[in-house]
Order: C-alpha cells, then structure tokens, then sequence
C-alpha cells in the first residue's frame, strides 16, 4: 500500500493515457478538467463487494485502482482521459519460462486475466465483450504471430469502443506486466 500510494504522488509528468515504459503507468500531468474535458472524474470502477480491498487513488484527474487477485496477480488500472473515456489494464502476473515476444500466449493469458475481472468492472467499456472481441481476434489471426499495439474494434457504434494489446513488460521477481488499453471515444 505504502509502495503503490509513494509511487503514485511522486511519478506525475505524462499527459496521455498510455505508458511509455514502465515508470510510466503513474505519471500524470495535470489536467484543466472543468475547461478541457467531456466526461467526469475518474471513480473507482472495480465492484467492493467482489473486491472489498481495492484500492482507489485520484492525481490530477487521472484515477488508479489496484486489487491484489486470489490467484497472487496483481490488477492495476489507470482510469483517464477527456476526449475519450479510457482505461488501461496493467496485470503483474507470475512469469513462467514463456519468452516475452511469445505473443500467442500473452493474448490467451490476457483473455483469462480479463475472465476473473470482467464481472466485478462497472465501467461504460464492456469487459466481456472486450474479452469476446479478443478471443475472435486471436481465432481469427489467420495462423500468423499474432502482434501486440494493433487496434482493435470491440464496437463500431456511433462512438466507437476499441482496445489494444499494448505491452508485456518484464517485471521483477520472475514476473510480467501485460497492459490493455480499453477507450471509447472520442465523446
């Protein structure tokens, strides 16, 4: 608790959602939310009664929620933007001797992560529908590595939904970050 709250309030320089690398995923630049912005505040958007110890923290306009998961992963989401509403899914999971670049697994242990969670997110962006949207993508990959920063369409409404597989990170103590970013937008 301690480490996640002290990396928050001292990492804050980026505007965009999205981390550059992984001291990035905190860093925040302040926002003139009540001039430049469509959409609210961030709020927490994971469910207290499926995960009664998430935590939930707001710099400059930019939301952070983490929950430790039953299976010892971790869950971190960054909640942001004006334009678009935006979420990205940061999932610091145990790392077996899988290569980083083994694409084809990351995307079906990402399906999975996004299983354990897709119910407990109360958000705009369906997470289930996400998580179909990513299952027909790998399904549908044509027997070609698949590649992570591709965009791809969850809804293709009057506002679009999209999502993108954006990094897997290697972290310490035998473990691997996979960040999703989810958007609808723009508003």
């Amino acid at each position: 608790m301690r480490y996640f709250l002290l990396l928050c309030l001292l990492l804050i320089k980026y505007q965009n959602c999205y981390s550059q690398n992984l001291d990035d995923f905190y860093f925040t630049d302040s926002i003139d939310f009540e001039n430049e912005c469509v959409r609210a505040i961030p709020e927490p958007i994971l469910d207290t009664l499926i995960f009664p110890n998430s935590e939930f923290m707001l710099i400059n306009y930019v939301g952070f929620e983490k929950v430790n998961l039953k299976n010892g992963d971790t869950l971190i989401i960054r909640n942001c933007g004006c334009e678009t509403y935006s979420l990205v899914f940061r999932f610091e999971i145990g790392r077996d001797d899988t290569r980083i670049d083994n694409y084809d697994r990351w995307y079906r242990v990402l399906v999975k992560q996004l299983s354990m969670i897709e119910n407990a997110v109360k958000s705009p962006i369906n997470i289930e529908e996400a998580k179909f949207t990513l299952i027909n993508y790998i399904d549908n990959y044509n027997n070609q590595p698949l590649k992570i920063g591709e965009i791809i369409s969850i809804e293709d409404g009057t506002i679009p939904e999209m999502m993108r597989f954006d990094k897997v990170l290697p972290l310490d103590n035998d473990r691997v970050g996979l960040e999703l970013s989810v958007w609808i937008g723009p508003l």
